[in-house]
């Protein structure tokens, strides 16, 4: 079984409040308190990257400042409350049991947190110790005491915050597009049956059976989240969640709102991304007059998904006409696990310009239910709207796809290339965030806890996405003989730390050279790193010039 937080955040993504002091520490050590602990140095490496990224940003300052409504006494501050929260999101950690074996019994991690010696050996408090049966377990606070610490917490406030975190996160991305490639789609979260405020719905769904495969319809109980996503940057820019059966085309408006305040003006919305879940002709219409392009399949059962085929198919031309072929080699493993192979395999697609019979692609006043409906008018008529027919794509033994987009379809293989890449947000996105980032498992089975727990868990995400990118790109620059970044910070600290230890005395902690440790302890070192100081007297001498005075 995995020990330590530590080890569960492979890329050592933890957080530091606790106070730095070198003097001190070393002050203490010599006058006969014993240390705390002593760890190696070279995870803080790490942090200390991933602070100055995030306290940069602002977004730790801002984490820090969320309080928990009603509480009135704090035994210990609520900050660490929320950021063992955090840091159980941000170490992939499937629930609040699993705190004390997989967070709290890394000392050297819950001392960085905050919590100081005797806290993490008895506990904030010692209530309910006399009815405690066996051991105690590894915990400075209770995993419940988090819970309910992070369950007062105000929806909006936590709202405002991711909203405002993934501003400042995209304001610093190194590669934002200038109209970017974006994609909305939805996912349910199912925390259990016993959530409270969870919305009921269904859906069809295809099971094999031994008279073959047969579709049934399943009950849904949860929630629907709902966010779009970059497939340049890999990155959120809008989430909104709400109850399982909320018609997942009431978010679009809200989400494309969102997504222009977080870029800020550093880019724009090119290209919107939809599946058939989200057709709605009024809502399509106010991405076209918002400027911004969109493809998404046609439902089979609409009269404009008869009209593109049609218009493929018909010796006389009724539409103009774009087609468009590819032809690629695919290696595919020969069934039964024999070796790969390589054939050639052909897609072939036809654009339609101006389809007619898509009668709802228009604004909403003019097709929204009531007593004076336009489009019932004899001289109604809707927006046009292109398709692309996708007539050959060898692998598949029959091919009904049918896209609609209000952008060229000149080159019909292009429209069908983005449209692949809605696939990234299902395999990078929902199955990442449920599978490895545990999105269904909230600190309590409520509506509130549900939405704060997507909010951390899509914090959390985003940042550890964007630190990654954010970093790999300093460290170009760096490579390529830029003076001042941070790929050559990175160098710079790991050389400085070599060798290096972190004492803890109480809730203070120092850094030094191994050799310099064991001189505080009041041992002679024959060799001391060349690095550091020769000697005790040597070594208090350079922490005392190196204290700022007062």
């Amino acid at each position: 079984m995995e020990t330590a937080g530590s080890t569960r955040i492979a890329n050592a993504l933890t957080w530091q409040v606790g106070a730095r002091h070198d003097l001190g520490v070393a002050e203490r050590l010599i006058a006969g308190d014993e240390p705390d602990g002593v760890y190696g140095i070279a995870d803080a490496r790490i942090v200390d990257h991933f602070l100055c990224f995030i306290d940069d940003l602002g977004v730790g300052g801002a984490l820090r400042r969320l309080r928990p409504a009603g509480v009135k006494r704090e035994t210990i501050p609520a900050e660490l409350y929320i950021l063992v929260y955090f840091l159980r999101c941000l170490a992939r950690i499937p629930s609040q049991e699993s705190l004390p074996d997989l967070l709290f019994s890394d000392t050297a991690l819950m001392f960085r947190l905050g919590f100081n010696a005797h806290q993490i050996e008895h506990g904030v408090t010692q209530r309910s110790a006399a009815r405690r049966k066996g051991p105690r377990r590894n915990l400075p606070v209770d995993p419940e005491a988090v819970t309910d610490n992070v369950v007062k917490l105000d929806l909006g406030e936590v709202k405002c915050f991711l909203h405002d975190a993934l501003r400042k996160l995209w304001a610093v991305h190194p590669s934002v597009p200038a109209k970017g490639l974006y994609i909305i789609d939805g996912s349910m979260i199912e925390p259990g049956e016993s959530t409270k405020g969870a919305g009921r719905t269904s859906r069809s769904k295809t099971v094999k059976t031994t008279d073959g495969n047969k579709t049934v319809n399943e009950v849904i109980l949860g929630f629907k989240m709902v966010w779009m996503w970059s497939a340049e940057t890999g990155l959120p820019v809008a989430v909104a969640m709400g109850t399982a059966e909320k018609d997942e085309r009431a978010f679009v408006r809200e989400l494309v709102n969102q997504a222009k305040e977080v870029l800020a003006g550093r880019g724009e919305i090119g290209t919107i991304l939809l599946d058939h879940g989200f057709l709605d002709g009024p809502g399509l219409y106010e991405l076209d007059a918002a400027g911004i392009r969109f493809v998404m399949p046609a439902r089979h059962d609409l009269k404009v998904y008869e009209e593109a085929r049609r218009a493929v198919v018909n010796d006389v031309p009724t539409h103009v006409r774009h087609p468009g072929s590819r032809t690629r080699p695919v290696r595919r493993r020969v069934a039964g696990g024999g070796a790969l192979k390589v054939e050639n395999r052909t897609i072939e697609a036809v654009g339609v310009e101006r389809c007619t019979t898509f009668t709802t692609f228009a604004p909403a006043a003019d097709v929204d239910d009531g007593e004076h409906r336009r489009r019932f008018r004899k001289d109604f008529a809707a927006k046009r709207i292109n398709a692309v027919v996708l007539t050959r794509e060898d692998g598949r033994e029959k091919v009904d796809f049918v896209l609609l987009t209000n952008g060229p379809v000149t080159r019909p293989l292009a429209v069908v290339d983005d449209y692949d890449e809605r696939s990234l947000i299902e395999n990078q996105g929902h199955r990442e965030l449920k599978q490895a980032w545990h999105l269904e498992k909230p600190p309590r089975r409520t509506a509130a806890g549900t939405e704060i727990h997507m909010s951390f868990v899509v914090l959390a995400y985003a940042l550890t996405q964007g630190y990654r990118a954010w970093l790999d790109a300093q460290v170009k620059e760096d490579d390529a003989g830029s003076p001042t970044t941070l790929g050559q910070a990175v160098r710079r600290i790991a050389a400085e730390n070599h060798d290096k230890l972190l004492v803890f005395v109480g809730d203070v902690y120092g850094i030094y050279f191994t050799s310099e440790a064991f001189m505080l302890l009041g041992r002679n070192v024959k060799r001391p790193n060349p690095k550091g100081a020769p000697n005790l007297d040597a070594l208090i001498e350079r922490l005392r010039a190196s204290t700022p005075k007062g």
